[in-house]
């Protein structure tokens, strides 16, 4: 199923405009649209920090070389934002998921004595993650789920991450108050309706969702290189 996009920041900004009264934002000042673009900013990241691993999410598929341990992290990663870390060999493509932060003894049992073998642990290090132990010849692809870093949101085209209707509505809400406007507390608790009916139904979606990612991390379409494409979800 394809989802819908989320809107763009000009989009946004229209929306929120038409909602305070102010049908074209073109005939107002640049001060009016900064500030609502800000509101928007404001919400957006309230958002993307509440929403799951699924909203943005990216998957990456590299090669992995023998007795070679550290690989880079994605650019576009949000920082701590890794979902799962997979291995797998080309002749079985059993996706075998890494544990976070080995301990010493950790790293000791995961090497067993040996240098090279099947990557068990990671951990982080700057710019990139770091296996434990370093791969064997046998094991060739490293699968990395993770949620792309957030938005900056400054030119028109840039898309939103987070559900446009949650993020919307509240920068309303916000202009509502900046204009002294009326039914702002009508707003506030339509908007805690929203938040509870919207962000319950991600987090479902989440749980229902999180099976087919771990079966679809090397058994579905390969994205060797690749990122692939964005689950910015509108439920």
């Amino acid at each position: 199923m394809t989802l819908p996009l989320e809107k763009t920041l000009g989009e946004a900004r229209e929306s929120v405009l038409l909602r305070v009264g102010i049908a074209d934002s073109a005939a107002h000042n640049a001060n009016l649209q900064r500030q609502v673009d800000e509101y928007l900013r404001d919400a957006h990241s309230y958002y993307y920090g509440k929403a799951g691993w699924f909203v943005a999410h990216r998957r990456l598929e590299v090669s992995l070389s023998e007795g070679v341990a550290e690989y880079d992290w994605p650019d576009d990663a949000q920082p701590g934002s890794v979902h799962a870390i997979y291995v797998s060999t080309d002749a079985d493509k059993i996706p075998y998921e890494l544990q976070l932060a080995p301990t010493p003894k950790q790293r000791y049992w995961a090497t067993n004595g040996t240098t090279n073998g099947r990557p068990q642990y990671f951990e982080y290090y700057e710019g990139g993650i770091k296996l434990y132990p370093a791969p064997s010849s046998e094991y060739t692809v490293l699968v990395m789920d993770y949620k792309e870093r957030q938005a900056s949101l400054v030119s028109d085209s840039d898309r939103l991450q987070a559900d446009s209707q949650l993020v919307i509505q509240r920068a309303v809400l916000d202009l509502k108050v900046h204009f002294g406007q009326q039914g702002v507390a009508e707003g506030k608790e339509h908007l805690r309706e929203m938040e509870r009916d919207i962000l319950s139904r991600q987090n479902n979606r989440a749980s229902w969702n999180m099976a087919d990612w771990k079966e679809q991390a090397l058994y579905g379409t390969r994205y060797r290189g690749r990122h692939k494409s964005t689950l910015g979800l509108r439920l």
